[in-house]
């Protein structure tokens, strides 16, 4: 009597899992394997790229709004470039994006998501 309970239970217990095997395949939940993870794209703040790589670099901006490599880093003072209504900046650099998104987001891949905006940059990790 005791061992015919015993297979009772193992064949409840198997049963209860082919069905939960099946139901995974039915709504395809792989318990075998997981797919790749998705990608995630992280904001790039230039005004900090430019203080990391330029101190003494008071913003980041850009010289045309059409090219992602356009972005450069200045601080105001008697400088070389003059912007009505009389504000001086000088130039201190570009900004080397890949390197910002290594140092804030290690092991991601700088890259701009409209490759006509200067605006689209993003560290994809």
């Amino acid at each position: 009597m005791k061992a015919a309970l015993v297979r009772t239970k193992r064949k409840t217990a198997a049963t209860v899992v082919s069905l939960l095997l099946m139901v995974g395949g039915v709504l395809g939940i792989s318990l075998a394997t997981a797919g790749p993870a998705a990608a995630a794209d992280y904001g790039v703040n230039m005004t900090q790229a430019c203080q990391q790589q330029h101190p003494g670099s008071a913003a980041a901006w850009y010289w045309n709004v059409a090219d992602p490599n356009s972005w450069y880093c200045f601080h105001t003072g008697n400088g070389v470039i003059s912007i009505p209504p009389s504000i001086s900046v000088i130039v201190d650099g570009g900004i080397n994006v890949q390197a910002w998104c290594s140092r804030a987001y290690p092991g991601s891949t700088a890259r701009v998501n409209f490759p006509y905006s200067a605006l689209y940059w993003v560290c994809r990790r």
